[in-house]
């Protein structure tokens, strides 16, 4: 059954990803996200992941200082944390936090994150990242101040006062923590689209974040 769920995503997601590849025209960029949407990106646009924050997620204060601080925490060593409450490992960078959620082991975050992180383009990068893990109103006015020309945050209500900030209707979380909920889901059963696609990143990327 989930097999062929896969089969059918695939389907309905064929000529989406085509149009993609189809209109992409900077081919050397990287993503730094909070979550797994950088990595879905570089996937249905068919790069190498040219970033270290593929199939993580980063909470919002550690997400913004890693931003703010990129080339220092790169050179950081990155330590594995042991932890019986996530099924899926934990690693320190200096003294921020990332959660592995897509990888088996330490070993295999260890050398991805070490190999990819020598693929950054420090001239052509983009942040992005979702109000959610931890966002607070004051942590998107810091984003909004990053010293980065590119950058988008998704967030669940219009904010006009938040340059950088881009509403997906339809995203709010009606839960105590009122933020934007998991928009790397899928809009529905019968559509190949997820909610951050109502975003048009690839003009976003084309466009240098204008």
């Amino acid at each position: 059954m989930l097999k062929l769920k896969k089969i059918y995503r695939k389907v309905l997601r064929y000529n989406i990803v085509k149009k993609y590849k189809k209109n992409i025209q900077n081919k050397n960029f990287t993503i730094i996200s909070s979550n797994c949407i950088g990595g879905l990106i570089y996937h249905d646009l068919g790069m190498q992941f040219k970033s270290p924050t593929i199939n993580m997620y980063i909470k919002a204060n550690d997400f913004i200082k890693l931003c703010k601080n990129l080339k220092k925490y790169m050179d950081e060593e990155l330590i594995e944390i042991k932890d019986n409450i996530y099924k899926f490992p934990i690693a320190k960078l200096g003294d921020i936090y990332l959660y592995c959620v897509h990888y088996k082991n330490f070993n295999d975050v260890y050398n991805k994150w070490n190999k990819r992180k020598k693929r950054i383009n420090y001239n052509n990068i983009y942040i992005i990242m979702s109000d959610r893990d931890g966002c607070t109103d004051e942590n998107i006015k810091e984003f909004d101040e990053l010293d980065y020309k590119n950058k988008v945050i998704f967030v669940h209500k219009r904010m006009d006062n938040i340059k950088s900030s881009y509403y997906i209707k339809g995203t709010e979380n009606n839960d105590k923590r009122n933020r934007i909920i998991n928009i790397t889901e899928y809009k529905g059963k019968f559509t190949g689209k997820r909610y951050y696609e109502d975003f048009d990143f690839v003009t976003f990327l084309n466009n240098r974040g204008v």
